[in-house]
């Protein structure tokens, strides 16, 4: 603002000065200069307009990434929802099926598949039980029913 007030008072003494030489009998040079003094006058009088204009266009650039930050922000905190609920949900099958089946927990692995796009309410849409070592003697049938009854979605019971 400082460096505003001193370019106004600068261009009005130095256009007061060049009007003051410019001889009184030549009127058509006279009109000529104020016109140019009027001109760079007004130029200072507007570049801290288009300084402020400057300002709130960056302002905005700047609320806008701010505001696709936080999108950002949102859709990764989403994601790890998910894969937590996954991780859990797959725990507590893996559990059920140990339980119920009186297997070792390292003879059995689970993966699921979910539906990502409602965060509120996740839907498992397939189950995939990987059985080794002695696990692969446990009948397949009976832990699809347990599943089916447990979850209600698609088994795939993998024997490796």
């Amino acid at each position: 603002m400082k460096e505003y007030i001193i370019a106004i008072i600068t261009v009005s003494i130095v256009g007061g000065i060049a009007f003051a030489l410019v001889s009184t009998k030549d009127a058509r040079l006279k009109k000529y200069v104020r016109l140019v003094i009027s001109l760079i006058f007004l130029i200072v009088l507007i570049l801290p307009i288009k300084n402020a204009v400057s300002q709130v266009n960056s302002f905005k650039d700047n609320i806008d990434s701010f505001f696709s930050s936080i999108g950002a922000n949102v859709d990764y905190s989403n994601n790890l929802i998910i894969n937590s609920s996954i991780d859990n949900i797959s725990m507590g099958i893996k559990n059920a099926l140990l339980e119920e089946f009186k297997l070792k927990s390292e003879d059995v692995s689970v993966e699921i598949s979910v539906n990502r796009d409602n965060i509120e309410a996740i839907k498992i849409e397939k189950v995939k039980i990987y059985l080794y070592n002695e696990a692969t003697w446990s009948n397949e049938s009976k832990i699809e029913e347990f599943l089916d009854r447990i979850i209600g979605c698609e088994a795939i019971i993998v024997k490796k």
